[in-house]
């Protein structure tokens, strides 16, 4: 701990939790190892097993690892007097510092984009040719847009989604369709909120979330058809098919934007998933 100039517990748990450093007591041929999975860094892991390889590899007499990883509570730990234990555990015991992932739940199809034009709301098929006629890159603020999320109590829910400055896909304004999963005291909470931590049916927040970043990076509109169960925010699950066009913005901002409209296709008793 030549960095620090000093060993004791505070700078231990520092090292660990804050740098993501892995560490490592021993006494003869028994070794204590802890980490943080949630902040342990590349490098760490990477030094670590091959340091325990090698020493195995030289060792002229048995040893012992215990590796302790904190969890966000407390500490679970493994035994073992062979590598690949103690990395399978690593390996295994690392998920907690990743992203969280939802299993797929919804299948998903690409369509021509002049399937938008079967929604049978005007303002969209005028957005998708300012789009065409702006050469691809419509202003955020441009009148047709602004026109269509005006456009009330129609067959689709439109929405603006954009990147926040540390990169998380959040709402902007946002319209319920007639037919909206959402009771107004939920979608009344979406503006400004990342999508994965605010819509009920986490599957779909997420599914969202990857198909906004997908337009955001290509530039390119696209129209896909939806399936599959969806969570309303009353708890009601709907097996629907929903039309989505997602068409990307330019903005002033430095941040990336899409303008995304939902056009139902399943029929749906609206009194029971927003009442």
């Amino acid at each position: 701990m030549d960095l620090f100039g000093k060993v004791n517990d505070p700078i231990a748990h520092f090292v660990l939790h804050t740098l993501g450093w892995i560490r490592v007591n021993y006494f003869g041929q028994t070794y204590e190892v802890s980490l943080d999975p949630r902040s342990v860094r590349t490098a760490a892991v990477e030094s670590f097993v091959a340091w325990m390889k090698e020493m195995h590899a030289d060792a002229t007499r048995p040893w012992l690892v215990k590796i302790s990883a904190f969890t966000g509570r407390d500490w679970i730990s493994v035994t073992d007097t062979a590598p690949e234990g103690i990395i399978a555990f690593l390996d295994r015991i690392l998920e907690f510092g990743k992203p969280a992932a939802v299993p797929e739940t919804l299948q998903v199809r690409q369509c021509p984009l002049d399937r938008a034009a079967g929604f049978g709301v005007e303002a969209v098929n005028t957005v998708i040719e300012r789009w065409k006629a702006k050469g691809q890159g419509l202003p955020i603020d441009d009148p047709s847009v602004r026109a269509l999320l005006a456009t009330a109590k129609s067959g689709c829910t439109v929405k603006i989604l954009s990147r926040d400055n540390i990169g998380r896909i959040v709402f902007g304004t946002y319209t319920p369709s007639l037919t909206t999963l959402w009771s107004r005291d939920s979608w009344g909470r979406f503006l400004g909120a990342p999508v994965g931590e605010v819509v009920p049916d986490r599957a779909l927040g997420s599914a969202v979330e990857l198909s906004a970043r997908r337009v955001m990076e290509t530039g390119r509109a696209t129209v896909e058809t939806w399936e599959g169960p969806v969570l309303s925010s009353t708890g009601i699950i709907a097996d629907l098919a929903w039309d989505r066009l997602t068409l990307p913005l330019t903005s002033h901002e430095p941040n990336d934007a899409v303008l995304v409209v939902t056009h139902r296709l399943t029929p749906v008793d609206t009194d029971r998933l927003a009442s």
